[in-house]
Parts: structure tokens; C-alpha cells; sequence
């Protein structure tokens, strides 16, 4: 039985269960603007646990070597969608209880519980 709480821990209950391997184990998430120490823009990530989505040397170091798309949700999401589609082969995605996308299988196979 795996605890699950976040999206990383859906994301290796799925790889440990061999429902995807570890190269396809990546979730879409978005962050919205914060103003607050000197700000940020609003961006979605392509981010995983076990490896760096964006492992470019010139990749900005402030992205922790994660791919990021800047601009509002309805903005940076089609283009994060896309650019995993290709690059991961995933075409389905869902969104989970924290409100980020995960490859389907593993949101059905793993959904993370309601909080308590």
C-alpha cells in the first residue's frame, strides 16, 4: 500500500507498480503569479522526481533544470501539453487533487485521497 499525498508520490507509487517507467513518470504543473520577495511570472512545469525535464546547460537556473512555460494558464498549458506529448509520448492527461496534470493511467490507477 503506498501513502500517497502529493504528486511525486503518485507519480513513484506508478513506476513502482510498473504501471510507467520512470522515463514517462512527469506531471504538468502550474504556478500562478506571486508578487511577493521580488515575484515571479505565472508559468507551467513539466516536472518529474526521478529526472531533469530541461537538462539544457544554458536552461535558467532559477527553473531547477525543470522545462517551463511562462504566461497565464490558458496560455502556458497547450504549449506544456504539447511539448510533453512529444517528448514523453503521453497523450492523455488528468488532472489530480492538487490540481496538476498526471499522465490518466496514473490518476485512475492512484488517485490521491481526499485530505482528512
Amino acid at each position: 500500500m503506498h501513502r500517497l499525498v502529493n504528486t511525486y508520490d503518485q507519480l513513484h507509487a506508478a513506476v513502482e507498480e510498473g504501471i510507467i517507467p520512470k522515463e514517462k513518470a512527469v506531471a504538468l504543473m502550474y504556478q500562478p503569479n506571486d508578487y511577493s520577495r521580488g515575484g515571479s511570472s505565472a508559468r507551467m512545469q513539466v516536472a518529474s522526481p526521478f529526472f531533469k525535464t530541461d537538462p539544457r546547460p544554458e536552461a535558467p537556473w532559477y527553473n531547477y533544470n525543470t522545462k517551463t512555460f511562462l504566461g497565464k494558464r490558458s496560455e502556458s498549458q497547450p504549449l506544456a501539453i504539447e511539448w510533453a506529448t512529444k517528448e514523453y509520448g503521453i497523450t492523455e492527461w488528468k488532472r489530480n487533487r492538487m490540481g496538476d496534470l498526471v499522465p490518466a493511467i496514473v490518476q485512475k490507477k492512484f488517485p490521491l485521497p481526499k485530505r482528512t
